[in-house]
C-alpha cells in the first residue's frame, strides 16, 4: 500500500504536496489526524496554494515538495532568486518546501536532514 504521509517523532509531517488545512481542521474534530489525512489522499499528492498559503498544523512542521519554490515565492510576491533554495514558511513557521525545481532549467536537487536541519544541494548538471 502506498504511504501518503508520515509523521516523524511528533515534530514533522512528510507529504508529497500538502493537504487542505481548513478541511483537515474540521475533520479532526470527529476523527484522528491520521484518518483525516487519509481522507485527503488526492490533496496529499496534488494540492498547491490551498496548502502553502495557509496555516498548517500547530507544533508540527510539514515538509513538502510538488510545488517548486520559485512558484511559492511568486505567489507570495517574493522576487525569484537565480539559485533555488528550500523555502521555509516565515509567516506561520509550520512548513518547509523542498522542491527546488531539479527538473527545470536553473533548478537543483535538495535534501533536508531532519536531525539537525542541515540542507544539502546537488548543483551539477546531469
Amino acid at each position: 500500500m502506498i504511504q501518503y504521509f508520515k509523521f516523524i517523532e511528533d515534530k514533522y509531517l512528510l507529504v508529497h504536496a500538502g493537504f487542505e488545512p481548513n478541511r483537515l481542521f474540521e475533520d479532526v474534530k470527529n476523527m484522528s489526524i491520521d484518518k483525516a489525512l487519509e481522507n485527503q489522499r488526492h490533496k496529499l499528492v496534488w494540492v498547491r496554494e490551498d496548502f502553502y498559503l495557509n496555516k498548517a498544523l500547530e507544533g508540527i512542521v510539514t515538509i513538502f515538495g510538488h510545488t517548486p519554490v520559485n512558484e511559492i515565492e511568486k505567489s507570495l510576491g517574493i522576487e525569484e532568486k537565480s539559485i533555488k533554495k528550500i523555502c521555509v514558511d516565515n509567516i506561520y513557521k509550520d512548513k518547509i518546501g523542498i522542491d527546488t525545481g531539479n527538473c527545470y532549467a536553473g533548478g537543483r536537487l535538495a535534501c533536508l536532514r531532519l536531525d539537525d536541519s542541515k540542507v544539502y544541494y546537488i548543483d551539477d548538471e546531469i
